[in-house]
């Protein structure tokens, strides 16, 4: 008779098997793909995407610290800007 498989334990901050290996495959694909024939055309709405996160993320800190998130706009080349409002103070403004 087989044994019942046991659920495998993690230390506090270790990842879980394999997780660094798919890290690193998505890293070097990430790399290598505006450098293979037709992968610009894959690698540009990660971009866009990429872009997208980083601008919504000073929306999300002005909102955090009493501001307003305006608008926001991602241009065709990767980049990408945010517009808030606020009256706060210096930790205001350098968030």
């Amino acid at each position: 008779m087989t044994e019942p498989r046991r659920p495998v334990v993690q230390g506090p901050g270790r990842p879980p098997p394999g997780a660094v290996a798919v890290l690193v495959a998505c890293v070097v694909a990430s790399l290598a793909l505006p450098y293979v024939p037709g992968g610009r055309l894959a690698w540009w709405p990660l971009m866009l995407l990429s872009t997208l996160a980083h601008e919504l993320g000073h929306g999300v800190a002005a909102v955090l610290v009493g501001g307003d998130f305006v608008s926001l706009q991602v241009f065709a080349d990767g980049s990408g800007v945010a517009v808030t409002a606020h009256a706060g103070g210096r930790a205001a403004r350098a968030l």
